[in-house]
């Protein structure tokens, strides 16, 4: 009598793992003009808003955003044994965002062009705010917006002041410098 006791309940364990099914990736096709819509300025501020009070794994509390990435800072980042002694940061360009995976648990992950995930699995309040930030994310990779400021940038970064102030190529002999440096 007292190993079938055991033997049920390890039957019932094993009938419920083979039972359960995987949690379901949502199809999701992101819209590419929030940026546009919203404005840079009221973009900006919504997507902090987004991740820090709205993400609930990890606790994001700092978000700071620009043309090129993001950078978010979580609570308990660096541990000594189990216990959190200081928090982490992380920086996530919007170039090396390839694909914003949707789980029906309402786990994001944001995924590069070699199939590596990037930063933490983030688990926000609602689907809803899942679309919303990977809306985000292809905004600020792909937008409208921010091919014109990236090429604004690019323009600046090739050339270089004068001593009189004019601008030149950088180089130094007016000849362009090849592309990938120095």
């Amino acid at each position: 009598m007292n190993l079938l006791r055991p033997l049920a309940l390890l039957g019932l364990l094993l009938g419920i793992a083979l039972t359960s099914g995987c949690i379901a990736q949502v199809p999701y096709s992101p819209k590419a003009g929030l940026l546009d819509e919203l404005g840079s300025e009221q973009a900006e501020v919504e997507f902090r808003d987004l991740l820090t009070t709205r993400t609930q794994s990890p606790e994001i509390y700092e978000v700071e955003v620009n043309r090129g990435g993001f950078v978010y800072r979580y609570a308990g980042g660096i541990y000594v044994g189990w216990a959190p002694v200081a928090d982490g940061s992380v920086r996530v360009l919007f170039s090396t965002v390839n694909t914003v995976d949707i789980y029906e648990n309402r786990k994001v992950f944001m995924v590069d062009a070699g199939g590596q995930r990037i930063g933490h699995e983030m688990v926000f309040a609602s689907l809803e705010d899942c679309f919303r930030f990977a809306d985000f994310l292809v905004s600020y990779r792909t937008g409208p917006s921010r091919r014109r400021d990236q090429g604004a940038a690019e323009q600046r970064q090739d050339e270089a002041p004068r001593e009189g102030g004019e601008m030149m190529p950088r180089g130094g002999s007016g000849a362009p410098m090849p592309r990938g440096g120095r």
